[in-house]
């Protein structure tokens, strides 16, 4: 995957290119809807979302689609491969964790802010997102919600071994998570 370029085209249609050659080796069929969001779930698996309302692992080495989910509700444009097995997904019906290999899918956190952004930990044992007006932080391991400021914020990315937020507002701010303030 190093000398390739994947992108996911308005069709369903995922692409891969081989950067030094610029050539188009391959198309991935699955998605009948724009694609919305590409992530690796490991060197040779790659995770898509789409506006079909699916969310689809495929075998970059064979070309191949592995499994495919379906959520209550449209996939965001966001989700997290959290310990390369786990997926953390938001769509409108809130916050769900996908075990990849058992294919089983679980609830997490209602919310009702399906447009929000997750950060996962960098431990890979949590992630933050935003929920109305509050930045909160889910704990997998203790199944735990904990609010971690009121904030009209976006949260845009963890920083220093998790004890820093990257946020915006009207301006980008660094928010201390164990002083609870913006420094």
């Amino acid at each position: 995957t190093e000398n390739y370029l994947i992108r996911g085209v308005s069709n369903g249609v995922i692409e891969i290119w081989n950067i030094n050659t610029k050539k188009l080796i391959r198309k991935l069929r699955g998605h009948s809807q724009p694609i919305s969001h590409l992530a690796f779930l490991d060197k040779s698996t790659l995770v898509s979302s789409s506006k079909d309302y699916s969310l689809r692992l495929w075998d970059l080495i064979k070309g191949c689609q592995l499994k495919v989910f379906r959520l209550q509700g449209y996939f965001s444009t966001h989700f997290l491969t959290i310990q390369k097995k786990i997926l953390i997904v938001l769509d409108l019906s809130g916050i769900s964790k996908i075990d990849v290999r058992s294919g089983k899918i679980n609830l997490l956190v209602r919310t009702n802010d399906g447009g929000a952004r997750m950060l996962a930990t960098q431990d890979g044992k949590g992630f933050y997102y935003r929920e109305s007006d509050e930045l909160c932080h889910y704990d997998l391991n203790t199944r735990e919600r904990h609010e971690v400021c009121l904030s009209y914020f976006k949260p845009l990315a963890l920083v220093n071994n998790d004890r820093h937020l990257v946020l915006l507002r009207e301006r980008i701010e660094v928010y201390d998570i164990a002083k609870k303030v913006v420094v």
